[in-house]
């Protein structure tokens, strides 16, 4: 890369902050360590572990909203494990991405999401958990890994993608 097109790229990187929109959005800023962060798979963290966290520089986790633990009977979400997990978060100043995941023994014999009824029954609880974390800066991804079902040579939960919880999150 010529010398001109290496200082272009840095300047580029080094502005980025200050053209993004991070701010008027609520996510963090695209620089270490505001956006460094680790996957966990806990609700309750042990004790201290929320402060050594905090004290390792990270400021957010991504760990999965499972929705077969969330929702046990038609329409009814239980969101208290995620409620104390987002508080030990909060105090710690920690940010929560959380995945939208996995099937719901309700519907679809607890697998992926494919059907009609198990679609819109996945929208639904994704709207329910968009209204329950309102205003506490959580980022939400839908699906984790969508794409290990296909190479395992399956069809994958794209499917749920379909028509489904996009509209319903921006409400």
């Amino acid at each position: 890369m010529k010398r001109g097109c290496v200082w272009r790229v840095l300047f580029l990187f080094a502005c980025l902050p200050v053209l993004s929109v991070a701010g008027e959005t609520g996510l963090p800023s695209p620089v270490v360590p505001a956006g460094l962060g680790v996957a966990t798979h806990f609700t309750d963290p042990a004790p201290g572990e929320m402060k050594r966290l905090a004290e390792a520089g990270y400021r957010m986790i991504r760990t999965d909203l499972e929705w077969g633990g969330i929702e046990r009977a038609p329409g009814h979400y239980d969101f208290a494990a995620y409620d104390r997990l987002q508080g030990h978060l909060a105090r710690a100043g920690v940010r929560p991405m959380f995945i939208l995941d996995y099937g719901n023994r309700l519907y679809d014999h607890g697998k992926a999401p494919r059907s009609d009824s198990a679609r819109a029954a996945f929208a639904r609880f994704a709207a329910a958990a968009a209204r329950h974390f309102r205003g506490q800066g959580v980022i939400w991804e839908i699906w984790n890994e969508p794409n290990i079902s296909a190479r395992r040579g399956r069809s994958g939960p794209q499917s749920i993608l379909v028509a489904s919880p996009f509209h319903v999150l921006d409400r």
